[in-house]
């Protein structure tokens, strides 16, 4: 296989980097969602062995979910992963299939903008006032809402990737998947 601006040119090396980071983005998840395991099981035997427990361990398994969450939502979409109901689809012509999915990501990318916009702005306000999560230990809630714009603003990205694979799909003339 070439490199990917022999096979489709701007657009193919756009959506071949937009996979390649947001891959590394759900490794990281991953190694979050390991985090978080060995958190609360120390915090759980500790607590059951010695009676104590991790100052803060739910609230850093709390925010770490935010990461685990948002890091990789935008991987899950470009990888067609999905939650709807398929059932109808086939019943369609392919041409209006490909026009729903288009529709349905133009939707998603005026949605998720929304959403990206509106936590850009909570971030900035959360890093001026700056935000705190109170208790034993305090730490500063910016970078986890960080990590939320930047989960909605891959996904918008996705979701152009997403409409250009479609495109291209339709303009090849490839059959529709309903994976």
């Amino acid at each position: 296989m070439g490199s990917p601006r022999t096979h489709g040119g701007l657009f193919a090396v756009f959506d071949s980097w937009l996979t390649r980071v947001c891959k590394w983005l759900a490794v990281i998840a991953a190694i979050v969602c390991g985090l978080m395991m060995v958190i609360a099981v120390i915090d759980v035997m500790a607590h059951q062995l010695f009676r104590y427990a991790i100052p803060m361990g739910v609230e850093f398994i709390e925010e770490l979910n935010v990461l685990l969450v948002f890091l990789v939502i935008a991987y899950v979409a470009l990888e067609r992963g999905h939650i709807r109901i398929t059932v109808l689809q086939p019943l369609f012509p392919s041409g209006l299939v490909h026009v729903l999915r288009i529709l349905g990501h133009l939707l998603g990318i005026v949605t998720f903008g929304i959403a990206a916009w509106q936590s850009w702005e909570y971030m900035l306000y959360a890093i001026s006032v700056p935000l705190e999560k109170m208790g034993v230990i305090d730490f500063v809630r910016w970078p986890f809402i960080g990590a939320v714009f930047l989960g909605w603003s891959l996904l918008v990205l996705s979701f152009i990737a997403l409409i250009g694979r479609t495109i291209r799909d339709w303009s090849e003339g490839k059959p529709v998947s309903f994976l």
